[in-house]
């Protein structure tokens, strides 16, 4: 029940220099590469040739590339409706963040009632029980036609630099929700007397 952008999997240069002949034409006119495992890193938006993509595999032998249809956000007031969602343990944070800029800023309830976002919410916890990770970030984005596409499934583990501290960083006070909700669970998991017991054991090994 989610809607993701066509993808095409390639495998890495390393794996398979010759690729078997490929149509790149249910990506559209305009598509984009990333590395399956990239965390940001490696992607490169605006292709329309194949031979573009052989040119980048043969740079970066090592990567498994994934090619996506380009989404192209609708804006919403000043602001393109381009959105990093942020779990933890059944905890959703919902935010705007900037494609180009990569900054974020917090959806507020007054803005999801106002742009009527609640799907943003529903979504990551059907992502949730589909990837059975405790913490994670996906990002959503909402086309011209209504439909909220998940364009990078799950991020793991999720950047969370503190806004304070950079620029494109996560709002301070999402990241510390995060860490109190990863403390509770740790200690629901890991009694008082055991992460002493724990303590004392690292102490004796040094």
């Amino acid at each position: 029940g989610l809607h993701t952008p066509y993808t095409i999997m390639l495998p890495s240069y390393d794996d398979e220099p010759n690729l078997p002949p490929i149509s790149l034409h249910p990506l559209g006119e305009r598509f984009i590469i990333k590395p399956s495992l990239g965390g940001g890193e490696g992607v490169v938006t605006d292709l329309t040739s194949m031979h573009q993509i052989l040119e980048l595999r043969r740079q970066h032998t090592h990567y498994r590339y994934l090619l996506q249809t380009f989404i192209e956000p609708v804006s919403l007031g000043d602001q393109p409706a381009w959105f990093r969602v942020l779990y933890c343990r059944g905890m959703v944070f919902c935010c705007w963040w900037h494609p180009d800029t990569h900054v974020y800023a917090q959806v507020s309830r007054e803005e999801e009632r106002q742009f009527q976002l609640e799907p943003l919410t529903s979504m990551t916890k059907t992502i949730a029980e589909l990837c059975k990770l405790d913490i994670f970030s996906t990002e959503i984005a909402l086309t011209a036609d209504g439909r909220f596409v998940v364009v990078d499934y799950v991020n793991d583990q999720p950047d969370l630099r503190l806004q304070s501290q950079a620029a494109d960083g996560v709002p301070d006070i999402i990241v510390q929700q995060l860490a109190a909700q990863l403390t509770a669970a740790a200690a629901q998991q890991f009694p008082a007397e055991n992460l002493n017991n724990l303590e004392l054991h690292d102490e004796k090994n040094g």
